[in-house]
């Protein structure tokens, strides 16, 4: 049961320095497009390859620095028999001290035996594989036996690979299946010579084996066209070994023809089935191709949330993914130089709720953490103005609006976004400000802090800032969602009798503090959709007209978004 330890990469592609010591089970990376998650699973294949064939190019190379050169590491634990090897790799067996998460030389009784797996491509563009060790370095290089990197080479699932295992091959999962695994010319020839027969006439017991797995596989996962699977001739593949057997369905249509997200499906099944107690998976865009049902249906065939099955290690963009994973098995990729790949329950355990509720934010660069749902309506409805009046969007940017939930519980959220690597910032009202005890962590995490000022909550600044048309306005609006007696009711409640019509009667002070205090108190605006309007209808557009205090705040948010 082998299991990625620690991945060490040097100035491959667009990561100049990544040290990460991945969790036992699935390890999903999060980030923009472009951060480098795929190279870090590209990274993991090319240094595990199992054929030893790859073609290297100077785009490769960190800022196509070819002189430099790169280095991949991956050092594997929980490893099998063969590996352990002692007369043929002893010089190279290390020590992993996993509380700590850090690497010995020298292996120890308190410590677990690894390996260390090395590829270097200098300018010449031609791969070395090889065992690394400190004490081994002036000694002459050793690699993996052909049978021993076979035994741990880890199944891709990328965009493209899922129909390449739906054949035999050298490296396809019906190979792996196959106990032992059986002579592939040899059938290749038979069925040739049989011009085109159904590989079914080869007896084969490998071959019967894998076919009832993959039966199987089609019958659980619902995927109608394995179900009658079979095996014959490729057309294409005769007499190559790459595209030799195939598996068909019961028509003869061969099953490398499935939509990309039932073949990806179905080549994870195949891989669950045995090879997963001891395997290692790449996955990029594990939503590739698949609809939210079946994306986590793939999650939990994949062992999410144990950590004794596969290792997956996999990259998305989506937030389906993103809520059916625990924070533990999330990793956040920032641009940081050094790349770093930060553990969401690492930097605060209680995020999981914040996984479930707010999964788009993670896939951001930046989050705008608002205090309630007041907040996060006018923050929308703003958006909708400014991108009307031809200025970029918070979704062009890459911003995400999230809900804080109020005081105090929005503080340690936006602070934890913070610690995550995320550009954070916090919209609160200002009449219930933090304690210092509550404000000190969201200051140490950078977080910055926009509110309206003088005491006011939200509906306080906006009934004081806007202009009396707007004012009015924003009462009909009002109304139009709780009718007037239900609003008249709420201003004679927190306001000594004072009327609806009376506050509306005339512009005075006393009567839009009124206003503000019965929105407040009977929670006129907490509901998004109520917000949304607001900001886009009356405080938007309103904005030139308001009052200096109300123009600032709004101000401060639109620098904060345009800094990105």
């Amino acid at each position: 049961m082998s299991r990625i330890r620690h991945l060490a990469i040097r100035r491959f592609r667009g990561i100049s320095h990544l040290d990460w010591a991945p969790r036992a089970g699935i390890n999903a990376l999060l980030g923009v497009g472009d951060v480098g998650k795929s190279t870090v699973l590209d990274a993991i294949g090319l240094a595990m390859s199992g054929t030893r064939r790859e073609v290297f190019y100077d785009t490769d190379f960190h800022d196509l620095d070819s002189d430099a050169g790169f280095e991949i590491k991956v050092t594997l634990g929980e490893l099998p028999p063969e590996l352990h090897d002692l007369e043929r790799y002893g010089e190279y067996l290390r020590g992993w001290d996993a509380a700590t998460s850090q690497l010995q030389d020298e292996p120890a009784a308190a410590l677990e035996d690894v390996l260390t797996l090395r590829l270097q491509v200098d300018a010449d563009l031609e791969g070395r594989w090889s065992l690394y060790s400190d004490r081994s370095q002036d000694r002459d290089p050793r690699d993996l036996i052909s049978a021993h990197r076979a035994l741990i080479a880890p199944i891709a699932l990328g965009d493209q690979s899922p129909a390449t295992h739906l054949r035999w091959s050298r490296q396809s999962i019906l190979q792996r299946l196959a106990t032992p695994q059986f002579a592939m010319r040899t059938l290749v020839a038979q069925a040739a010579r049989g011009l085109r027969q159904q590989a079914e006439d080869v007896e084969d017991p490998a071959v019967t084996e894998v076919l009832a797995q993959v039966q199987q596989s089609g019958q659980d996962l619902g995927i109608r066209k394995a179900q009658g699977a079979r095996v014959q001739l490729d057309a294409f593949g005769i007499p190559g070994w790459n595209a030799s057997l195939a598996l068909h369905d019961e028509d003869g249509v061969p099953l490398r023809r499935l939509g990309n997200g039932s073949a990806r499906l179905l080549v994870a099944g195949l891989f669950q089935s045995r090879i997963a107690p001891g395997g290692i998976a790449l996955i990029d865009e594990a939503e590739h191709g698949l609809e939210p049902h079946r994306i986590a249906r793939l999650l939990r065939m994949l062992g999410a949330g144990t950590m004794t099955g596969s290792q997956v290690f996999l990259t998305t963009h989506s937030p389906v993914v993103v809520r059916e994973l625990s924070a533990s098995e999330l990793g956040i990729v920032q641009y940081d130089a050094p790349l770093e790949a930060h553990s969401i329950q690492a930097v605060d355990a209680r995020f999981q709720g914040t996984v479930r509720t707010h999964a788009e934010a993670f896939l951001s660069v930046a989050i705008l953490v608002c205090e309630g749902p007041t907040e996060v309506g006018l923050i929308r409805g703003l958006d909708e103005y400014w991108l009307a009046q031809g200025l970029e969007p918070l979704a062009f940017q890459s911003i995400a609006v999230a809900d804080g939930q109020g005081i105090p519980q929005s503080g340690p959220r936006a602070s934890a976004f913070a610690q995550l690597g995320y550009r954070t910032a916090l919209l609160m009202d200002d009449d219930r400000p933090f304690t210092p005890e509550e404000g000190a962590p969201v200051d140490a995490a950078g977080v910055q802090i926009i509110s309206w000022g003088a005491g006011q909550a939200t509906e306080d600044a906006l009934f004081a800032g806007m202009a009396w048309a707007d004012v009015v306005r924003l009462m009909t609006f009002a109304e139009e969602i709780y009718d007037r007696q239900t609003l008249d009711m709420g201003v004679r409640t927190h306001n000594n009798g004072l009327t609806l019509d009376a506050c509306l009667a005339d512009d005075q002070a006393a009567h839009r503090r009124a206003l503000g205090l019965a929105a407040k108190q009977q929670g006129w605006f907490k509901r998004i959709d109520f917000g949304e309007r607001v900001g886009r209808d009356v405080l938007g557009p309103g904005l030139a007209r308001a009052g200096e205090g109300l123009q600032n705040t709004v101000a401060q948010i639109r620098a904060w978004i345009d800094v990105g």
